[in-house]
């Protein structure tokens, strides 16, 4: 139904499969407890390679105190210490900590080898959740446009240089050209390029079949959200209302076409509420940023800690077991 080609649309299958392997592969006899330790393992690792990158940094105490921060900000902790392991943050966000730690690596050292495998953890992190693969389709393009700059200075440069000559030579020209300009950096930008669209390629075709667009993520089921009540979004989603409080007329005017709505499917159609609402950014971008930044201390830090200490012991517990098998980790590895 549609409501399952959107929650399919939203979260592409690494989390699912990943379930799925470890009920096959030992039974469903306690699932939470076999996921915690597959969480906790991929947590150490990720914070292993961030240590292991911050090679910057000469005092091992700070470099350790720089390693632990992202147990600081809400986008991490909220689900190192709520839901981990029920939800595919528990592996997407250690995937994505393992590519900017290999990235910090690539960028300070000559070697090329981190930029591949880099690829290949931003790709595996964007299997578990979708939002990974718009961000590498930046990096993609970030590494095109550098060698593409290259490629069309080697045309011109060559064009100016050999008037009068054949094309083949002129050719020629330019093949040589394009192999003193690009080095062995750009030339592991591409790799990794085609390495992390190669990933991509058997979740693309699946979704090319069912006729869902080429991206893996879109924001269509978002818009309708940005004109419901707070009354009616869940306490994760605060802030997305935005146009809702800048323009409270108009809000309320759709309150009555909304009743009925899903995400999935609203009824007025998802380009009306997207143009709707960048109307409203474009008209009041200075309304916009005051009501977004009442909720910067929400978003980035998130509730304080006598809520975990009072509501979810359980899930405190779990954040806590990932922490100290974080620090043990890197005592064990000798750093």
């Amino acid at each position: 139904g549609r409501f399952e080609d959107w929650t399919i649309d939203l979260w592409p299958p690494g989390h699912t499969f990943l379930i799925s392997l470890i009920i096959r592969a030992s039974g469903e006899q306690y699932y939470p407890a076999k996921m915690l330790c597959l969480t906790i393992l991929a947590w150490s690792v990720a914070l292993l390679f961030v240590y292991q990158s911050l090679g910057m940094i000469r005092n091992p105490i700070a470099r350790a105190a720089v390693t632990f921060t992202p147990f600081y900000f809400q986008t991490f902790r909220s689900w190192i210490f709520g839901g981990g392991i029920f939800a595919s943050e528990a592996l997407s966000l250690p995937l994505f900590l393992i590519a900017v730690s290999l990235f910090v690596v690539w960028a300070r050292t000559d070697r090329n080898r981190p930029l591949i495998y880099m690829s290949l953890a931003l790709a595996a992190a964007a299997y578990f959740r979708s939002y990974y693969e718009v961000l590498g389709n930046f990096l993609v393009a970030a590494a095109l446009g550098v060698v593409g700059v290259k490629l069309i200075y080697a045309v011109l440069a060559e064009k100016i240089h050999a008037q009068g000559t054949t094309f083949r030579r002129a050719l020629a020209g330019v093949y040589k050209r394009v192999g003193l300009l690009i080095d062995s950096r750009q030339r592991a930008m591409l790799a990794a390029v085609l390495v992390f669209v190669a990933m991509l390629l058997p979740w693309r075709i699946y979704n090319l079949e069912r006729g869902v667009p080429f991206t893996w993520t879109t924001t269509d089921q978002s818009w309708a959200a940005q004109w419901k009540p707070d009354s009616e979004l869940p306490v994760f989603l605060v802030s997305l209302n935005t146009p809702c409080h800048i323009e409270p007329n108009i809000c309320s005017l759709l309150r009555p076409l909304q009743h009925e709505d899903t995400w999935a499917a609203p009824r007025l159609g998802a380009s009306f509420y997207k143009t709707l609402s960048i109307a409203t950014y474009l008209k009041h971008p200075w309304a916009w940023y005051q009501y977004k930044s009442r909720f910067f201390d929400v978003l980035w830090f998130g509730p304080n800690w006598s809520v975990l200490m009072s509501d979810h012991k359980l899930l405190l517990a779990e954040g806590l077991l990932i922490l100290f098998a974080g620090i043990g980790t890197l005592i064990a590895a000798g750093v």
